[in-house]
């Protein structure tokens, strides 16, 4: 990866190389469609580069050591979506049934596609493959990546589906073991090409509505787009986070698919590559209790704690500012007139040793209280100063 930026900034002689000309270079290629991450493996390469030389003896520092990768979080132009299903198939139908296209067959780039989904092989790692990197007999079959063309620069081997074996065995059938397994297009080639055919299954699925309305909703969906209404784009790479996403559906584990993947991390595998569609978040709710079915017999709002009274109850805020009294909860609401009763519902005077102006005449009798006189005697419960009270400060000397 070092030739093409050695080569952009026009480097002739170690001496031409500067921090200046590769921040440049890099800043152009990423204003002509570069992504972020790639960006920073072109850094990464001529940084390699930089340092050989000074381990060599060939120079005495690197121009370049002091430049920092950027942060490929903050690149939005590049986030991906999986094909949903449904889109998945639609574009093996289109891309199986449509012409050559890029030079490549009608139903080889279906197979391509159909390996690249089920594999999470990328573009580079498919162009690479032979006859030969096949395994296709037996009850396990297998696709290997030889360690020149893996990103890890170590041979991979993956397992394959036994159907897509079958399919792949007769694709394959005629070629020697070292022809080249698929005649893909190189570069972003396979991305215009998946494009294309993503926009032919876009189009037969908007002409097979059935009348005018479902015709029109089909257009204003995203459904098959290359970018949906997030800003998520669905290219060659799209069908590699469609394998982690569908391995996540089917509840494999994280660790099992990181290694399917070949990342390096499970947090890659988990934040960058698994995405989680609606319905199944939806779905994982179900897993919480029915709060209607705890709640389905709900008893009437009584005052009551364990059988007592609401207020009696054990180091209860009120029994410990007014021994022996029951305050209905409903009196600290403005505006609510409270019943004045024990705690054995007999009428008795609102606070005792207190007088009300009137005195209770014995059981079963209630008297009505007095809202100036409630006030007062709840003031001690308040959670602010009372009105009138001293403030609590130093004392004036």
């Amino acid at each position: 990866m070092c030739r093409p930026i050695l080569d952009g900034t026009g480097t002739v002689h170690l001496s031409d190389v500067s921090a200046a000309a590769v921040s440049r270079y890099l800043a152009l290629r990423r204003g002509n469609g570069l992504s972020t991450s790639s960006s920073n493996h072109y850094l990464t390469a001529i940084k390699g580069f930089c340092n050989w030389l000074v381990h060599e003896r060939r120079a005495s520092v690197s121009p370049i050591v002091h430049l920092a990768k950027l942060n490929d979080r903050a690149d939005k132009k590049r986030k991906r979506r999986p094909f949903l299903p449904d889109e998945l198939g639609r574009l093996l139908a289109a891309a199986k049934d449509g012409p050559k296209r890029f030079d490549v067959p009608g139903p080889e780039r279906a197979m391509i596609y159909r390996v690249a989904a089920e594999s999470g092989l990328r573009a580079s790692e498919l162009l690479s493959l032979t006859r030969a990197s096949f395994e296709l007999d037996g009850a396990e079959p297998t696709v290997t990546v030889a360690a020149a063309y893996s990103k890890h620069r170590r041979e991979d081997t993956l397992p394959l589906r036994l159907d897509t074996a079958a399919e792949l065995r007769r694709f394959l059938g005629g070629k020697l073991p070292n022809a080249p397994a698929f005649s893909i297009p190189k570069s972003d080639k396979t991305a215009k090409m998946l494009g294309t055919d993503l926009a032919a299954a876009r189009e037969a699925w908007i002409n097979g509505a059935s009348n005018v309305d479902e015709r029109q909703q089909r257009e204003q969906s995203s459904f098959l787009t290359y970018r949906d209404d997030a800003g998520r784009v669905t290219d060659f790479h799209a069908l590699r986070h469609t394998f982690a996403s569908n391995l996540a559906a089917g509840d494999v584990h994280p660790k099992t698919a990181q290694e399917l993947l070949r990342h390096s991390t499970i947090s890659l595998t988990m934040d960058t590559y698994t995405h989680t569609t609606r319905e199944r978040a939806a779905a994982a709710l179900q897993v919480l209790p029915d709060l209607s079915e705890l709640d389905a017999a709900p008893t009437r709002a009584t005052g009551t704690y364990d059988g007592r009274s609401e207020n009696s109850a054990p180091n209860s805020a009120r029994d410990r500012t007014h021994p022996g009294i029951s305050v209905p909860r409903n009196a600290l609401d403005v505006g609510t007139e409270p019943d004045c009763k024990n705690a054995s519902g007999q009428s008795e005077t609102l606070f005792r040793g207190h007088s009300t102006g009137e005195k209770a005449t014995g059981p079963g009798r209630i008297r009505t209280c007095d809202r100036s006189i409630m006030s007062r005697q709840l003031s001690p419960l308040s959670y602010g100063p009372r009105r009138g009270a001293r403030s609590a400060g130093p004392a004036s000397s």
